[in-house]
This record gives structure tokens, sequence and C-alpha cells, in this order.
């Protein structure tokens, strides 16, 4: 009976190896094409996890409010991190001559 038990042992911890290893490359591709587009999020959210759930609220970097604080501060778990998140460093002037450009 042991050594029935082995082989399955050892495919269900293979199994989870590459599972392991399949989800860190998915999430590091996930930090690597979102950077592109807001290239500030990676320095603010360290953890993967927190990093793709935050990625998933704020989806598009220009309808980014003040209406989904809450639920970044909720991912974050520090109201300060979100506002971070939410930081925009550009005045009205500033973005108005990007959108010219």
């Amino acid at each position: 009976s042991l050594r029935l038990q082995t082989p399955c042992c050892l495919q269900a911890i293979a199994l989870l190896d590459t599972l392991d290893k399949d989800i860190n490359t998915f999430v590091m591709r996930v930090r690597e094409w979102y950077s592109w587009h807001f290239p500030e999020l990676v320095k603010i959210v360290n953890d993967n996890y927190q990093y793709s759930r935050v990625a998933l609220i704020i989806k598009d970097k220009s309808t980014l409010s003040e209406e989904k604080l809450p639920a970044i501060t909720e991912v974050l778990g520090e109201e300060a991190k979100a506002k971070e998140v939410g930081h925009d460093d550009l005045n009205e002037l500033d973005r108005t001559l990007v959108k010219h450009i």
C-alpha cells in the first residue's frame, strides 16, 4: 500500500511545484505588462498578489479616482499606500499639455 501511495505523493508534489512556477511566471508578466501603463505601481506595491488585485481595481489609470480608494485600501491594508497609488504629480496645465502632445 505504501508503494502505491509514494508515486501519487511524488506526482502531487511535482504538480504543486509546476503550479507555483506557472503562477509566478504569470504574475511577473502582469507586473511587466501593467508597468508599461502604470510604472509607479511597481514601486508602491511589492507583493505580487496585492499588485494583481490593485491592477484589477484600477484597470485604466486615467479612470483612477477617489471612488476606488476604499477598495485599494482594503487590498493594501494601509490608507497611506492607497493614497500614494492615487497620487497624481501632474497639475492641470501639465495634463493639458500632455493631451495636446
